[in-house]
């Protein structure tokens, strides 16, 4: 894989770390087979959601320009365009459940935005756990 930086062994010899490093790490301490997409995926899902929360639909006008311009926020934080980001990394349930006007805004709640997001996924996925979004990001919940 590609060369992401390097470490000091314990010889004190720089060690490049790649991409397969990486991937063998996440695999070792999550116990199944995640990526750092995986990860990214996750991180843009739940900004996206928490950006959303914030501004209630007024009108599907208005409602499309929050999309627009949290999805550009989010992509901002990932060094992707705001079309990858949406397509690759932000679960579709989040801008579908906020165009319809049902994502609830959330001041000060008892409700973490994880456990918002975990029932939002499961409704999508009918509980059933990793899976693609259609778009070949895979999503976990």
């Amino acid at each position: 894989g590609r060369e992401l930086f390097r470490n000091v062994d314990a010889d004190a010899a720089p060690r490049p770390i790649d991409s397969a490093d990486v991937k063998e790490y996440l695999r070792g301490i999550a116990g199944e087979d995640f990526t750092a997409k995986d990860f990214r995926t996750w991180y843009a899902t739940r900004t996206a959601l928490r950006g959303l929360e914030r501004c209630p639909v007024q009108s599907k006008t208005q409602a499309r320009a929050e999309v627009k311009r949290v999805l550009g926020e989010v992509a901002r934080k990932l060094g992707n365009t705001p079309a990858i980001c949406r397509k690759s990394y932000v679960h579709p349930i989040v801008i579908e459940t906020y165009l319809a006007g049902e994502l609830q805004c959330h001041g000060k709640t008892r409700t973490s935005c994880t456990q918002r997001l975990f029932r939002l996924l499961a409704r999508a996925t009918g509980g059933r756990g990793r899976r693609s979004n259609g778009a070949g990001a895979a999503t976990l919940n």
